[in-house]
């Protein structure tokens, strides 16, 4: 096949532009309208006239002048080969005379001054090449112009008509092989050196899939790979035979039929596939009372009667006319076409913007449909909707609302402690923008009009409907405040009082401390709260008997699985191996967004006992009466590691203060007052348990070797009896174990048969009124226990 070579040239242009902006300073600054703008495109007599007449200093004065602004925006690549000024304008009578315009050079930093001729009385066009300093992309791009006048004597304004800008440039197009990707896979990419062009060769093996049936593959060098043209085999097909004029049959009574055939290309051949007819003859005519319905191989029609009128969808077919070819045509009308809205005699005005209103129409939509009745077809419809549409007419409405605020916003927020903020808001009305006044508080409600502080304009004057007003605040926020905005127009309509809230830089609380946990580890968990200020948690630590350094702490995590919300759940795991038996505090805190670590949220917990096993005797006599308390014996043994032996629950120190462990209130606040939320468990250095008076306790301890046996498995294993695991061991009068020891001492000096009878019943004795104990206690938190 031949290649096709798809080239572009270098981009040359001959560009005009016009202002896109202007100022006029001949008397108060006056920023130039769009039509005003427009005035400026097109020589054409519609001229835009100075503000003011130019003053009568006979002299030029610099603060005095037109300004145009022109926006080429040409790519910085361009190079550009001419830049021409087209200014035309004339003056009042012969009131001014001198004029000329500066030109800012981009490049140089500093105005270019053209002179022009003495100033026209009717249009004169000033042409001026400016290619001699206004020669670079970004010196047209920054181009600017100003004009300025003085009089003669008199004074008198100018006219300015058409003001254009011409710029004549080239942009490369390439400089090597890699600028001239087109992103088509199939076309060959260079550069043309010459012309700094790029050259796209397409090639068509990049296309082709080697199939037959789809056709041949070609590159497009903008489309990329075409698709071929696919085999037509539709030479091969074999159309539906429906006729009475069927040759060799050529019977005009008779109804001729083959069915069709539809030729393929098949893949495997790389062929199309061939059929035959196979054909019916069957008799027919328009006598539809027979038994063949097959017609019309007889005329459809002979008169115009033989074509009644009839609706087909929503078309009406009306005034049938039997043709010479003896079938009938109609003249066609689609209902469809008058479907629309059309408007009813009800108007109504309603509010466009703040200060304008429009009018409607209301409009019923009219749903036209065919109907055939008695021989007489027509285009009826039916309503089925209503709106109301514009008509474009607008109108002022009277303005009896005070200015809107918007935009109301201080910063910075939330504000440092005691600090100033600056309160912002924008102000718009129908009329001039009068006054502002700010309110601070924590009401739901801001103050009666006129009461509150003046707000300053930021352009420094209240002069327009959209004024944007400022205000310098010192404020030392303990929790939210309000920044109230209200503002009055030159009309002295009040607006709306709108509020900001002023966010609270306080620390988040912390409450809710608890450690609670089984085996090795504890679960420390609390609750951050940095609602007050409506400010995300995000983090959260603790510490162990000491709460410094503040971020020095471990971290914990948020329950839900983020921090995300004012109030968070905390959690953290902690090691109880780690620790010594005794009393322990854990210190607990949180940080919010604004970068506050809030207060520490304590609670007091204690580690229980050695490892060891241990039995404790207590003897207690009282000596209001002579009385002998059998002595309880207490026995504390470990669990054993079996797979059934059960791990008790830790018991946690509890806690209840005032407002159900509140905020900053730990268990035990250690100041040797028993306050109403502390108890003997929770707090005993604060709360020691009564001693009943004239009593007196003795207590013995004696170390115990861990048994090595399994209890609770169900059998009375070696180094267990009743005593030490009475799940699995009935209980044994006549061997003495650990619990008897102290018992038998007692009574070693009653001997033989009387001691041994008296121990038993007094063992026995002690067990039914609950004075001999039997606890299994592993290494874990717990309330503290008293002795006595």
């Amino acid at each position: 096949m031949g290649l096709l070579l798809y080239s572009t040239q270098a981009l040359a242009d001959i560009s005009n532009y016009h202002p896109t902006s202007g100022l006029d300073r001949t008397g108060a600054d006056y920023t130039l309208t769009a039509s005003d703008l427009d005035k400026l495109e097109a020589s054409d007599d519609d001229w835009y006239r100075t503000q003011t007449v130019w003053g009568y200093s006979h002299s030029y004065d610099p603060d005095e002048y037109l300004e145009f602004i022109f926006s080429p925006g040409i790519t910085s690549s361009a190079v550009i080969s001419d830049v021409t000024l087209h200014f035309e304008w004339h003056v009042q009578c012969s009131n001014v005379v001198y004029a000329r315009l500066l030109i800012w050079d981009e490049s140089a930093g500093n105005w270019v001054t053209e002179s022009l001729p003495t100033a026209p009385t009717s249009d004169r066009m000033d042409i001026i090449n400016l290619f001699s300093y206004i020669n670079s992309p970004a010196d047209v791009n920054s181009i600017k112009v100003k004009f300025q006048a003085h009089d003669g004597g008199y004074g008198g304004y100018t006219y300015h008509d058409w003001i254009e800008l011409t710029v004549d440039y080239i942009v490369p197009e390439c400089l090597e092989d890699a600028d001239c990707d087109d992103g088509v896979s199939c076309t060959v990419d260079t550069c043309d050196e010459v012309d700094d062009v790029c050259v796209h060769t397409p090639d068509d093996s990049y296309c082709d899939d080697g199939l037959y049936c789809n056709g041949v593959e070609w590159c497009d060098p903008i489309n990329d790979c075409q698709s071929g043209t696919p085999v037509d085999c539709s030479g091969y097909n074999l159309e539906e035979i429906e006729t009475c004029d069927y040759n060799p049959d050529n019977y005009h009574y008779t109804w001729d039929y083959a069915a069709g055939f539809t030729s393929v290309c098949d893949e495997d051949s790389d062929a199309c596939t061939e059929g035959s007819y196979t054909f019916t003859h069957t008799c027919a005519d328009n006598d539809l009372d027979d038994s063949v319905l097959l017609g019309g191989c007889d005329a459809e029609c002979d008169e115009d009667s033989d074509c009644p009128s009839f609706c087909e969808d929503d078309i009406r077919y009306y005034n049938g006319v039997c043709g010479e070819d003896c079938e009938c045509s109609y003249t066609t009308q689609d209902c469809d076409d008058f479907d629309d809205w059309y408007d009813t005699d009800e108007y109504r005005w309603i509010e466009l913007d703040i200060c304008n209103e429009k009018e409607q129409v209301m409009q019923v939509y009219s749903d036209y449909f065919c109907f055939s009745d008695c021989g007489e077809v027509q285009c009826l419809y039916e309503e089925t909707d209503t709106q109301w549409a514009d008509t474009g007419e607008t109108r002022y409405k009277e303005d009896l609302e005070g200015p809107v605020v918007t935009d109301i916003f201080v910063t910075p927020n939330p504000p440092a402690y005691c600090g100033e903020i600056i309160g912002n808001a924008t102000l718009s009305d129908c009329h001039n923008i009068a006054y502002a006044e700010y309110f601070i508080n924590q009401e739901a409600e801001c103050g009666e009009p006129g009461t509150g502080t003046a707000m300053t304009a930021v352009d420094g004057s209240f002069d327009e409907t959209e004024e944007n007003v400022s205000a310098l605040i010192q404020i030392c926020p303990t929790s939210a405040y309000n920044f109230w905005v209200r503002a009055r127009d030159s009309e002295d309509n009040w607006g709306e009082c709108v509020s900001y809230t002023i966010l609270a830089n306080v620390p988040p609380l912390t409450y809710n401390v608890m450690v609670s946990g089984e085996g090795d580890d504890g679960i420390v968990t609390a609750t951050a709260d940095s609602s007050e200020m409506m400010s995300n948690i995000i983090a959260a630590e603790y510490f162990i008997d000491t709460n410094t350094p503040v971020g020095g702490g471990q971290s914990m995590d948020a329950s839900d699985g983020d921090f995300d919300e004012y109030i968070e759940d905390v959690n953290a795991t902690i090691n109880l191996t780690a620790l010594e038996p005794g009393e322990h505090t854990v210190y607990v805190h949180g940080r919010n967004a604004a970068g506050n670590w809030g207060n520490f949220g304590t609670f007091t917990f204690t580690i229980e006992g050695p490892t060891p096993t241990t039995t404790t005797t207590t003897t207690t006599t009282t000596t209001t009466t002579t009385t002998t308390t059998i002595p309880t014996t207490t026995t504390t043994i470990p669990p054993s590691p079996g797979p059934s032996a059960p791990s008790p629950a830790p018991a946690v120190s509890s806690f209840s203060g005032p407002g159900s462990g509140g905020p900053f209130i730990t268990p035990c606040e250690l100041n040797g007052v028993c306050d109403e939320w502390e108890t003997p468990e929770s707090c005993p250095s604060d709360c020691p348990r009564e001693i009943l008076e004239a009593t007196t306790t003795t207590t013995t301890t004696t170390t115990i070797p861990t048994p090595a046996a399994i209890c609770g498995n169900g059998e009375c294993e070696e180094g267990e009896d009743f005593v030490n695991c009475p799940e699995d061991c009935e209980p044994e009068f006549e061997e003495t174990g650990p619990a008897l020891n102290y018992i038998t001492g007692m009574f070693g000096a009653i001997g033989g048969t009387t001691a041994s009878a008296l121990m038993i019943l007094l063992i026995l004795i002690a067990i039914a009124l609950g004075l001999i104990r039997f606890k299994v206690l592993p290494r874990f938190i717990s309330q503290k226990e008293d002795s006595s």
